[in-house]
């Protein structure tokens, strides 16, 4: 886990995209198998992407802390996005 940041409508990340109604922490690594980040954001989306696309600044916890649709873990917030990164 890299922390929580700010996005845009730019995305931070901006290669692959999906969104269900059971999003997780893992299934969102899963989808982003190919990517060097990947992240989630407002209960249900998941973005991957190998560089940051965006401007963005990390920011406190506190403002990821919106529960993913499929699991108790965080999933980011409003605009918020919980980062994760791993060996590709």
């Amino acid at each position: 886990y890299e922390g929580c940041y700010t996005d845009s409508a730019t995305r931070v990340l901006n290669g692959l995209k999906t969104q269900t109604d059971d999003m997780t922490v893992e299934k969102c690594a899963a989808f982003c198998t190919k990517y060097k980040y990947y992240g989630l954001e407002s209960h249900d989306e998941c973005y991957c992407g190998n560089t940051f696309e965006a401007p963005t600044n990390k920011v406190l916890d506190r403002n990821c802390d919106t529960k993913c649709k499929g699991s108790i873990a965080m999933c980011g917030g409003g605009w918020h996005i919980s980062l994760y990164s791993k060996k590709i």
